[in-house]
């Protein structure tokens, strides 16, 4: 059995070949719960950048295959959410790994908004 964020703490050191700065960019998705300890481990990231640090020409997406970056994020509830907002009031506390992650709360409130099925283990626990 693997262990508990192996596959988060590969994905985060190859977030790191990007070079991006830590203060310019926080990783949203399921990440966070896994820093957190809510699941084990995680697919992929959710990476959304301040958009003067952008590095990937015009576009406001870009998918490597395992980390996809956003300029903005769309939290399921019809609205955006720009990374100066998301790093500025809903960052963790402490980084992980030099990283910086969108707090879980916040990540729980979008889960519940797409109300998808994979999601509803966790959003539940907080909102039953």
């Amino acid at each position: 059995m693997d262990s508990p964020r192996q596959n988060l703490n590969r994905l985060l050191k190859k977030l790191k070949t990007y070079n991006l700065n830590p203060n310019d960019y926080i990783v949203y998705g399921s990440a966070p719960l896994a820093v957190a300890g809510y699941i084990d481990d995680v697919n992929d990231l959710d990476v959304v950048i301040k958009p003067e640090s952008w590095p990937f020409g015009k576009v406001g997406h870009y998918d490597d295959g395992e980390i996809e970056f956003f300029m903005e994020w769309k939290p399921g509830d019809g609205t955006m959410q720009s990374a100066d907002d998301l790093i500025n009031f809903h960052k963790m506390k402490y980084p992980y790994e030099g990283h910086h992650f969108v707090a879980p709360p916040k990540v729980i409130e979008y889960k519940r908004n797409l109300m998808r099925a994979k999601d509803e283990p966790y959003w539940k626990r907080f909102y039953t």
